[in-house]
């Protein structure tokens, strides 16, 4: 990397380790352990980083195996010199290493690392900066655009689209978000990487395609589960029920407390029970309904439990 020059202190670099010896580095985590090792005993600490594996195949008919490049993104706590990095993997575990400072933002290099591969290697804690579901389909199309260039050779430069409402109901469902102050808090860690596009969408878009995003997103969520449940009849769901253990700090004492309410209103449990159980299978109905009647606070609710 001739356009790199040694002296220069970066923030963020981009590593590349092209024809890996997988005997050595047979994971991205293991790569990825020897790059901070290397960075520790410099004095210096990785805020954090992404590690892909990208495989090339094989174009020379005495290549018995295909050849594997790993690639990193590192965003660091201070500035600091990659020299040093590269010669101490090269003293300790005789690799030769690569380093590019070409991206000015976190985002921009974690995008070139992970744009091929599905299952990149994260540190701990690292921020979410995926704002759009990754599929086969949606990578090989990412690549037939790298593809395009202008009849000139030059590849277009178009500014990428915004966020739909559909891929940020993605994003809140993987992320289990359910308030829009998590979403922008989500979007204010991404902006802090250099990823502006979910800010730009809750800023652009408003609050009605926010509230729908949430409204999508906690749909698709729930989806199964409900359907799941309006299979079953009262019945079954009264069963797992008891199964279930109580809520927090009851410990039973709602049992309890219902039936010294029953005995202090002279009503008797197994006709009760029987009538809600009836209600429960047959449904709304003459003769089916159960009703309670009291003044307020004074445990009805309790005994329906």
């Amino acid at each position: 990397m001739a356009s790199l020059n040694e002296k220069h202190q970066r923030l963020i670099y981009l590593i590349a380790y092209s024809r890996a010896n997988t005997a050595i580095f047979n994971t991205r985590q293991r790569f990825a352990d020897a790059v901070t090792e290397a960075w520790r005993n410099a004095g210096v600490r990785l805020q954090h980083w992404v590690v892909s594996m990208e495989g090339h195949a094989i174009t020379d008919s005495e290549q018995e195996m295909n050849e594997y490049h790993y690639h990193m993104a590192v965003k660091l706590t201070k500035k600091a010199r990659w020299l040093q990095i590269r010669n101490y993997l090269d003293h300790k575990y005789g690799i030769k290493v690569n380093f590019s400072d070409l991206h000015n933002t976190y985002y921009s290099a974690y995008r070139y690392v992970t744009k091929e591969d599905p299952q990149p290697c994260h540190s701990h804690d690292h921020p979410d900066l995926s704002t759009r579901p990754r599929t086969e389909n949606a990578i090989a199309a990412r690549k037939r655009k790298s593809r395009q260039t202008t009849t000139k050779g030059k590849k277009k430069n178009r500014r990428e689209r915004g966020l739909t409402v559909y891929e940020v109901s993605q994003v809140i469902e993987k992320k289990n978000i359910t308030k829009r102050a998590e979403l922008v808090c989500l979007a204010v860690e991404q902006k802090r990487e250099g990823n502006t596009r979910l800010a730009e969408f809750i800023a652009n878009r408003g609050a009605k395609a926010v509230d729908e995003a949430l409204s999508v997103g906690k749909e698709f969520r729930e989806a199964e589960a409900k359907a799941i449940r309006a299979k079953k009849t009262r019945i079954e769901i009264l069963q797992e029920a008891t199964g279930s253990p109580c809520v927090h700090q009851c410990e039973g004492q709602w049992l309890e407390a219902a039936l010294e309410l029953m005995r202090l209103n002279q009503i008797d449990v197994s006709a009760f029970c029987t009538a809600i159980y009836n209600a429960l299978q047959n449904g709304r109905g003459k003769y089916q309904n159960i009703f309670v009647y009291g003044p307020a606070n004074s445990g009805q609710n309790i005994i329906c439990l």
